[in-house]
């Protein structure tokens, strides 16, 4: 099992205006990818590749300003956790993200992710353009 991973943990001090972004995904090269699209310093950006993590004791929600959320994972799936998200931390911004899984595609996961509160969703595979212009849509409104 993995710890979970602060991209920015070397700074010891943020900027007052940093956003706290979490994302929750098991594929590394979704959250690398993720982690190179928010790095300019503007965002703390902490990644779990476990589900039970960021809704476990730790509770990674109840401070983050933003949450990607992979639809389709091992432990705890999207829907859950979008769920868990709204009655832990109303204020927190949600964008889901999939690539689809089984005989589900991403559209049909992202429809349900939006229907149970998902703010934004983006469809794997995805740009690093996508991801820094999703998220500034996000803290805009």
């Amino acid at each position: 099992m993995r710890e979970a991973i602060n991209v920015n943990a070397d700074e010891q001090k943020k900027p007052a205006l940093t956003k706290n972004i979490l994302v929750i995904d098991d594929d590394p090269d979704i959250t690398n990818l993720i982690a190179r699209a928010l790095s300019d310093g503007k965002y703390s950006v902490t990644i779990m590749d476990q589900s039970e993590l960021a809704y476990g004791p730790a509770n990674e929600i109840k401070t983050c300003d933003i949450a990607v959320i992979d639809m389709f994972m091992p432990d705890i799936g999207g829907i859950e956790g979008i769920k868990k998200i709204r009655r832990e931390n109303a204020s927190c911004k949600v964008i889901a993200i999939s690539g689809g899984w089984g005989c589900m595609d991403s559209s049909e996961a992202l429809s349900a992710a939006e229907k149970i509160g998902a703010d934004m969703v983006l469809s794997k595979p995805f740009r690093i353009n996508e991801v820094r212009e999703t998220v500034c849509k996000m803290l805009d409104s």
